[in-house]
């Protein structure tokens, strides 16, 4: 008798009459009486007998014989249904018994296997009438299960969509934050907190348009907020791109961000000028907070970050050498810096460790986490007061030793060096401050050109030994 259906035939032979010879591939999964046992392919070649009678599989018991079916002693069982092609009982080692149908895609020709449901939650007969139901789906061209995969992948796209701004900032605050610098951290939360959240948190993240992130721009913008409004629409585009990797794909519009016009700022530069670096000096000798002084000591005399120096370990100082060793997790290009220190240097860390108590890994050991001292504002703005100096920064400092390495005579690439610059652009922002020493040597060299057109005798002055610029 010819096989009547041909095409979903799991059995790769050239023969189309209803019983095949052994070996069959689906052996393993069953027990045989004898190697002369054969299979009968029913209309799909699913139905597998249970013994090896050589016959069709009888259906499968009734709900308590199937609860008393025995576990296999490790990994799973499968028992068919000699009623309904690819039905039939899975068992697990664990005594778990679930109902199962297994069928091929007319279209693929995959395998697949579905999960009807829990034996303790389904009758045999109620399970066996949704695998009849499954089964036409099936033999009218079907997938079940690919039909619940791709009703999850769209629960999941709609689930993503109806992701809101302010979701947004909460992964991005628990996920990505964290590996910023502390700086970083604190101005973007700050950001988030008091302008992108309450301007657009509450909206759809795929709802968010261009002219909402430039009505937040205008917003700042007219309170004189010019730095901050720049900032939060490079926050905004920042947040998109996080929204868009591969990762998340909670969106795929273009970034709202992109195209809104920024200010063009000017970099605020504040440099120290001789008599306001010497009121300084002495305001800060005068401190009553000695570790604080000795911080602002060291960011004088070296022009280090603030947050260089208050991560400085003593592991990282070399008395010997005279060297400071940055290592990278501390600095702001990522790279280790090696900085030679000076003798005033070395004199206010030597008086530091002789008068730590208890001793610390810490120069300067404080309240922070992490165990060092990571605030000095108060100390700051004693002195700045005692000093008679306004609006300027901690960080202003590394600007005014720049300056005097410039005034000094010394090249670009060596201050970029002394400060520690992965970028020779970085440092080119303080060129400008190369024009009056070289004004001051040109104006020298035209004076003795100038002199023998003269009738007055030449004055020679001798210029300084320098670098060149």
């Amino acid at each position: 008798m010819p096989c009547r259906t041909r095409d979903l035939c799991l059995f790769p032979y050239k023969s189309l009459i209803s019983c095949v010879p052994l070996p069959c591939r689906w052996l393993p999964l069953f027990t045989f009486d004898t190697p002369q046992s054969t299979i009968v392919c029913a209309d799909t070649a699913l139905t597998q007998p249970r013994t090896g009678t050589g016959t069709m599989a009888e259906p499968l018991g009734s709900d308590k014989e199937i609860a008393k079916l025995p576990s296999p002693g490790k990994g799973q069982r499968l028992l068919w249904d000699g009623d309904v092609p690819g039905f039939g009982v899975r068992i697990t080692s664990a005594g778990s018994r679930s109902f199962v149908f297994n069928y091929r895609v007319r279209s693929t020709g995959k395998e697949r296997r579905y999960t009807i449901g829990s034996a303790g939650d389904w009758k045999v007969s109620a399970a066996r009438l949704e695998a009849k139901r499954l089964r036409k789906v099936v033999d009218l061209g079907g997938d079940p299960l690919g039909d619940i995969e791709a009703s999850r992948r769209q629960a999941d796209e709609e689930k993503k969509r109806n992701k809101t701004v302010n979701d947004l900032c909460d992964d991005f605050e628990a996920n990505h934050l964290p590996a910023l610098r502390p700086a970083s951290r604190k101005f973007y939360r700050l950001a988030m907190k008091n302008h992108i959240r309450p301007a657009l948190g509450k909206k759809r993240i795929e709802d968010v348009e261009r002219s909402d992130v430039e009505r937040l721009f205008k917003k700042l913008s007219d309170l004189g907020w010019r730095h901050q409004a720049n900032q939060c629409v490079t926050l905004i585009s920042t947040l998109f791109a996080y929204a868009k990797h591969p990762d998340r794909r909670w969106y795929v519009g273009e970034n709202p961000a992109v195209g809104v016009k920024k200010f063009s700022l000017a970099g605020r530069e504040r440099y120290l000028s001789p008599a306001e670096t010497k009121r300084l000096a002495r305001a800060v000798d005068d401190l009553d907070d000695r570790q604080a002084a000795a911080i602002i000591r060291v960011l004088l005399l070296t022009g280090a970050r603030v947050g260089e120096t208050c991560r400085m370990r003593w592991e990282q100082i070399d008395f010997r050498r005279a060297v400071w060793t940055k290592p990278a997790s501390t600095t702001k290009q990522k790279k280790d810096h090696r900085l030679p220190i000076t003798a005033p240097v070395l004199e206010v860390l030597s008086k530091v460790q002789k008068e730590q108590d208890p001793a610390s890994e810490w120069v300067f050991p404080g309240r922070s986490k992490e165990g060092f001292r990571n605030d000095i504002r108060a100390a700051w703005s004693a002195a700045l007061k005692a000093a008679e100096i306004k609006s300027l920064r901690v960080h202003d400092l590394r600007h005014s030793f720049a300056s005097t390495l410039v005034g000094g005579g010394f090249s670009l690439p060596m201050i970029g060096a002394a400060l520690g610059h992965s970028n020779v652009s970085t440092t080119m922002r303080y060129a400008h401050l190369a024009d009056d020493p070289l004004r001051e040597a040109m104006t020298r060299a035209a004076d003795l050109i100038e002199a023998p057109t003269k009738n007055e005798p030449a004055e020679v002055v001798k210029l300084s030994d320098r670098s060149s610029g």
